[in-house]
C-alpha cells in the first residue's frame, strides 16, 4: 500500500476514488499493526515515505497534496523515527480530513461492528414489514375472489380446462408441404426473376453498388472479370475508379465464393493495367484501409506479378500449338484417301530411317525443339510495384512497421522478394536488387522471426533473379558478409525456418560462385 501510493503515477493519474481508497486502507493497516510488524515496516518503508512526501508537496491539487502531508504526519509518528513531522494545516483545509481523522481518532474496529449491527437490526426490521404486507395482500385477494364468486351461476364461472376449446384440425394444404414453382403468367413476390447480365462494363460498375437487388448485384459482379479481361469499351477509362471500388466492395449478399472471385478481379485490373500498381500500394499504407485489405493488396500484387511474367511463354505456347494444329489440318486436306502401308512393308520403314537420319530432317528438328527467348513483359512495370512498396521508412502516424506491425512489415518484404523473382533477367533487375538489398540491410537483426525470415527470403531472391556475373560485379564486397549472416543465424537464430532459410539461402551463393573465389 505505501508502495503505491508513494508512486507519482499513482497521485497523477488515479481518480479521487481510487486515492481516497488507498489512503484509507494505508492508515488503518498502519494504525493497528503489532509493534512487531511496525518494526520490520520501519527501515523498509523509510524510503518510499521520503519520495511519496516529495511528490505530494509538488502536487498542484490542494486536495491531495493535504492529505498525502496528514498521512505522512501519522506514519512518522505510529513508526517512531525519531523525529515527528508537523505541517500547518489550516480548518478550511481540515474539511478534505474527515475521513482520515475519524480513522485516527477513533477506534475503527467499533465504528465497523457498530454499523453492521446497525444494518442487521434495519435488514430484520425490512424483513418483518414485508412478511406483514405479503400476508395482508393474501387477505385482499381471498376476499376479492369471494365476492367475485357470490351471485353468479356456475357456468359462468372461469375454467382451466381444455374441454372447452374447440379441437384444430390442420388443413391438407399444411399437411403437404411443398415447394411452389412459380409460372410464367403469374407474378410471385417470393421468387426473384433472374436479372440479365449487363452489356457494358459501367453498367456492370454501377450494378455494384445495388444494397437491395441481389440478382442485379450477382449478374454484374459474374461477368465483371470476363469484360476486364477482354479489355471492354470503356474500361481504361473508370479502371482506377473500379479497382479501388473492388477493394472495399463488401459480401453484402452472401454470394459464393464471394473472396475468391473479388480476388480474381482485382488481379485481373492490375494484369489488363499495371501501372495502377503504385494507387493500389498508396492505399495498402493509407489510413483508410483495414488490415485485411493491405493483406489482400499485397496478394493481388504477387498473383498480378506472377501472371505478367508468365504471360508471354503461356501466350507462345498457344501459338504453338495452333500451328501444329493447322498443319495436321493441311496435311489431312492434301492427302487422298489411300490405304495405309501395312506394318510388314520393311522397304517403307527403312525409308523413314534414313529420312530421320539426314540432314535436312535433323535440322527441322533441331529448329522446332529449341525454344525462342520471350520478354518478360513484368520487366517493363517492376519499378512501379516494387519501388512504392519498399517505402517502409516513411514515417505514418497510423503505422508501426518496426514495432506493432511488424507482422504487415514481414508480408511486404515476402511480396517484394517474390516481385524480385517475378523480374529475373530483365534489365531492370539490378537496379531492383540493390534498392531491396538496401531496405533490408537495417532488418537482419530484428526481434521478430517472420521479419529476419522475410529478409533471408530477399536476400534469396536477389540471388537467384540475377546472373551469376552480374550479382558478384553488383554485389562484390556484400557476399562475404551475407554468407557470416547465414553462419550467424544457423548458429544462433531460435527459430527452426530462419535457421532453414539460412542454409539454403548459403547454397545458392556458393552454387552461384566460381570455384575456390569462396
Amino acid at each position: 500500500l505505501l508502495k503505491v501510493w508513494s508512486q507519482k503515477s499513482h497521485l497523477l493519474h488515479s481518480s479521487d476514488e481510487q486515492l481516497t481508497y488507498i489512503e484509507c486502507a494505508l492508515v488503518c493497516f498502519v494504525k493497528y499493526a503489532k509493534d512487531e510488524v511496525r518494526k520490520g515496516m520501519k527501515w523498509l518503508a523509510e524510503e518510499w515515505l521520503l519520495n511519496g512526501t516529495q511528490y505530494h508537496l509538488k502536487s498542484s491539487d490542494t486536495r491531495r497534496k493535504i492529505r498525502g502531508l496528514f498521512i505522512t504526519e501519522k506514519l512518522t509518528e505510529w513508526l517512531s523515527f525519531g523525529h515527528d513531522l508537523k505541517f500547518d494545516i489550516t480548518p478550511e483545509m481540515g474539511q478534505e480530513l474527515v475521513d482520515l481523522r475519524a480513522i485516527v481518532d477513533e477506534d475503527q474496529l467499533e465504528v465497523l461492528s457498530k454499523s453492521a449491527e446497525a444494518n442487521n437490526e434495519a435488514m430484520k426490521n425490512n424483513n418483518l414489514n414485508n412478511e406483514k404486507n405479503e400476508n395482508s395482500l393474501e387477505k385482499l385477494s381471498r376476499n376479492l375472489e369471494k365476492l367475485s364468486t357470490k351471485g353468479a351461476p356456475p357456468s359462468q364461472l372461469d375454467s382451466d380446462d381444455d374441454d372447452d376449446f374447440p379441437s384444430y384440425q390442420i388443413p391438407e394444404q399444411e399437411l403437404n408441404l411443398s415447394e411452389k414453382k412459380p409460372s410464367g403468367d403469374e407474378d410471385d413476390e417470393t421468387f426473384e426473376k433472374p436479372e440479365p447480365a449487363p452489356y457494358y462494363i459501367r453498367d456492370c460498375m454501377d450494378a455494384l453498388g445495388a444494397n437491395e437487388n441481389c440478382a442485379k448485384f450477382e449478374a454484374a459482379f459474374g461477368v465483371l472479370n470476363q469484360f476486364i479481361r477482354k479489355r471492354a469499351l470503356g474500361y481504361d477509362d473508370i479502371a482506377e475508379e473500379l479497382v479501388t471500388k473492388m477493394v472495399f466492395l463488401e459480401d453484402r449478399f452472401s454470394t459464393v465464393k464471394f473472396e475468391e472471385r473479388k480476388f480474381e478481379i482485382i488481379v485481373s485490373c492490375l494484369v489488363m493495367s499495371p501501372h495502377l500498381a503504385p494507387m493500389l500500394i498508396d492505399l495498402m499504407y493509407s489510413r483508410r484501409s483495414p488490415m485485411c485489405y493491405r493483406y489482400l493488396i499485397l496478394n493481388c500484387l504477387a498473383e498480378s506479378a506472377t501472371q505478367l511474367s508468365t504471360l508471354d511463354t503461356a501466350s507462345a505456347k498457344i501459338q504453338y500449338l495452333e500451328g501444329l494444329l493447322k498443319e495436321n489440318q493441311s496435311i489431312c486436306t492434301t492427302k487422298q484417301k489411300f490405304p495405309a502401308a501395312p506394318s510388314s512393308d520393311w522397304r517403307g520403314v527403312i525409308e523413314e530411317r534414313l529420312e530421320k537420319k539426314t540432314r535436312r530432317f535433323t535440322s527441322q528438328k533441331a529448329s522446332s525443339s529449341t525454344s525462342t527467348p520471350q520478354k518478360n513483359r513484368f520487366g517493363e512495370h517492376a519499378v512501379g510495384f516494387l519501388r512504392p512498396l519498399l517505402a517502409i521508412n516513411q514515417y505514418r502516424e497510423h503505422l508501426d512497421l518496426r514495432k506493432e506491425d511488424s507482422s504487415l512489415l514481414a508480408k511486404i518484404l515476402t511480396t517484394a522478394a517474390h516481385l524480385m523473382q517475378c523480374a529475373r533477367n530483365c534489365l531492370n533487375a539490378p537496379r531492383l536488387a540493390m534498392w531491396l538489398e538496401v531496405c533490408v540491410r537495417e532488418l537482419i537483426s530484428h526481434e521478430d522471426a517472420s521479419v529476419r525470415l522475410a529478409v533471408l527470403l530477399c536476400y534469396d531472391a536477389i540471388c537467384r533473379a540475377l546472373p551469376d556475373d552480374v550479382f558478384f560485379t553488383l554485389f562484390t564486397g556484400s557476399v562475404n558478409e551475407w554468407l557470416a549472416y547465414t553462419v550467424y543465424v544457423i548458429e544462433n537464430d531460435p527459430s527452426g525456418m530462419c535457421r532453414e532459410m539460412a542454409v539454403t539461402l548459403q547454397y545458392t551463393i556458393c552454387s552461384k560462385a566460381p570455384q575456390n573465389s569462396i
